[in-house]
């Protein structure tokens, strides 16, 4: 009880007091005498369906207090009746230890010979590891179960469809700014954006798709709605440069394409900027 002191509190036994108290215990045998660890009387034994019932119900109305939660949660955390211990076989290896090699040699299994299903080449695997093993490598996975689509091509009727379907989702404004949003300047691009500012000509990137005409985004434009693409040599062919002028052409929008080898002589090429900024 609280507040409550007890009687014997603060005194002690007395040496005759003491040797009685050992003497009276002699002969009697200690009840947990040849137990070990958390060995009980009633290690391995169940609880009978009754008693799991009582237990339940004696639990399932039962309410915690604040204080109580907090102490649950904190005893919970860490294992912290294991904090500041040291293990008992830190600094032991199997040569310095007989407990350490035996338990080494309790959990040491015999390795299982398996097959590639692919290549054939034998391995040998801790039967842990061997109850998902089926390939040696990653390759082999690969080749045993080849993409459902490697090899094959569509034909020059499949490719034309695809890509009328895919020009016609492309004139949506929407989906276009969705698909460039994340889109910044190249290195070349770059070269041209500070070649506007240096001479001051009023262009401006427009190609994360904030700009859509027909179903194409343009790389620059400016007020006047002149239009210039950067075409690179690896990804364009010079047909194209015509095509691409006569479809923004079509739509009233004059363009002007720089090719990467234009930069090789600088000032030719300001020229040609400056000439195409004074159409119109």
């Amino acid at each position: 009880m609280e507040g409550h002191v007890p009687w014997i509190k603060g005194r002690t036994a007395s040496d005759e007091t003491r040797q009685k108290l050992i003497e009276s215990h002699k002969g009697q045998v200690p009840w947990n005498k040849g137990l070990t660890g958390y060995t009980t009387s009633r290690r391995g034994q169940k609880h009978s369906e009754e008693t799991k019932r009582k237990l339940r119900e004696t639990r399932k109305n039962q309410i915690f207090t604040d204080e109580t939660r907090q102490k649950m949660s904190e005893s919970s955390q860490g294992h912290h009746r294991n904090q500041g211990r040291i293990p008992w076989n830190k600094g032991l290896t199997k040569e310095t230890d007989p407990r350490v090699r035996k338990y080494g040699e309790s959990q040491r299994k015999e390795k299982i010979k398996l097959n590639c299903l692919y290549c054939g080449k034998e391995v040998e695997l801790h039967p842990y590891r061997a109850k998902s093993f089926k390939f040696c490598s990653k390759s082999c996975r690969t080749r045993y179960n080849p993409p459902p689509h490697k090899g094959h091509t569509h034909s020059e009727e499949t490719k034309t469809y695809l890509s009328k379907i895919k020009t016609e989702q492309m004139k949506d404004p929407d989906l276009l700014r969705r698909c460039l949003s994340c889109r910044t300047p190249n290195t070349w691009e770059e070269r041209l954006i500070d070649l506007f500012k240096t001479h001051s000509f009023p262009f401006k990137f427009v190609g994360d798709g904030s700009v859509n005409i027909g179903g194409k985004n343009p790389d620059f434009i400016d007020d006047q709605g002149r239009i210039i693409e950067f075409f690179g040599e690896y990804w364009h062919e010079p047909e194209e440069e015509e095509e691409r002028i006569g479809f923004f052409a079509s739509y009233g929008y004059p363009c002007l394409v720089v090719w990467g080898r234009d930069y090789k002589d600088e000032k030719l090429l300001i020229d040609k900027i400056k000439v195409f900024s004074d159409i119109g």
